[in-house]
């Protein structure tokens, strides 16, 4: 799969951390765009990676690290490769069956970037899992896959040809 370099990002006013992913630099293969409309899932308006998720935004502030952690992120390159592998899951909410599609990708920077933050922390901090939520169906928002446990915790399959 092609691997791209990413430039743009947006936070929120908690201080999460989203890597915008241009529309046409994911590249979606004709079987699972089939997939998706034969099983009645929608196309995502927007692709990004989350980076750091509002939980890990409120531990930043709260250790006063925020002005330094924007700054290290000012100077960062960010690089994903798709890995052409996806995984559908489930998570049941409100009374409503959420489903999603996602890609697991390739983003080292994140993880070293996550790595780098537990240690100015001084806590541990679990891997993000690094992917694009493709498709959804119940709800136009993701599930929420934050680290290995919710992966695990919502993946119903891996999704194949």
């Amino acid at each position: 799969m092609k691997s791209y370099e990413l430039f743009r990002t947006k936070t929120s006013d908690v201080g999460s951390l989203l890597l915008d992913v241009p529309k046409d630099y994911v590249l979606i293969p004709e079987w699972l765009q089939e997939l998706s409309v034969t099983e009645e899932y929608d196309r995502k308006k927007e692709y990004h990676i989350t980076v750091i998720g509002d939980t890990l935004a409120k531990k930043i502030a709260e250790a006063g690290l925020t002005e330094t952690v924007n700054a290290m992120i000012e100077h960062k390159t960010w690089n994903m490769e798709q890995l052409g592998t996806y995984v559908e899951l489930a998570k049941n909410r409100d009374g409503i069956n959420r489903r999603s599609i996602i890609q697991l990708i390739s983003a080292p920077e994140v993880i070293l970037f996550i790595e780098d933050l537990a240690s100015m922390l001084g806590q541990s901090i679990k891997s993000p899992v690094p992917h694009l939520t493709l498709y959804t169906k119940n709800y136009d928002r993701g599930i929420g896959i934050y680290n290995e446990d919710d992966l695990l915790r919502f993946a119903i399959k891996e999704i194949y040809p």
